[in-house]
């Protein structure tokens, strides 16, 4: 991002020099230095938000796989719930919420109900008396969210090589 803001910076400096190099030769000399990196910047806008995160929309692939991320979300999210509202999972349950094991969303089961619910037991608490469990019904989705997490930074890592690239093919010019 500040990459970008910095050729948009010089491409404003340029702009603003340019009507005044008539008069001032030195001025002239510097304003024919100063290249014109407003496509360059504009590309980094599109791809990079004013954080330095990689914007939702910066390819249709990438819109494309938050937009599944999110769904998968959902659907592990209700998944899960669904357990939260059964009476018989409740009780087996250290508590009635769920939390989050590696990015997988996890119930804590009381460690005497071991085997109770179906699912893949993650870790336990230090004392071992909670069990950390993915619910069976979640596993599908929390596996499809991990892929596409992969495929997510594969796309991002594309697009910021794609960015790089077009910065080191103008690297002379913009240091000139």
């Amino acid at each position: 991002a500040r990459i970008g803001d910095t050729l948009s910076a010089i491409s404003e400096i340029r702009g603003y020099i340019a009507p005044v190099t008539a008069d001032t030769p030195e001025l002239h000399q510097l304003a024919g230095r100063i290249g014109d990196f407003q496509t360059i910047a504009a590309r980094i806008a599109r791809v990079i938000d004013e954080r330095g995160n990689v914007r939702d929309d910066a390819s249709p692939k990438l819109i494309r796989i938050r937009r599944e991320i999110e769904r998968a979300g959902i659907e592990v999210r209700a998944s899960v719930e669904r357990l939260l509202h059964d009476p018989g999972v409740r009780r087996m349950l250290q508590y009635p919420n769920y939390t989050f094991h590696a990015d997988r969303l996890v119930l804590p089961l009381r460690a005497e109900y071991r085997g109770r619910l179906p699912g893949i037991v993650h870790r336990s608490s230090d004392s071992g008396a909670t069990l950390y469990v993915e619910p069976a019904a979640a596993v599908a989705a929390n596996n499809q969210i991990a892929n596409l997490r992969s495929e997510e930074q594969e796309e991002i890592n594309h697009l910021l090589w794609e960015l790089t690239h077009e910065i080191y093919l103008n690297e002379k010019e913009i240091l000139r």
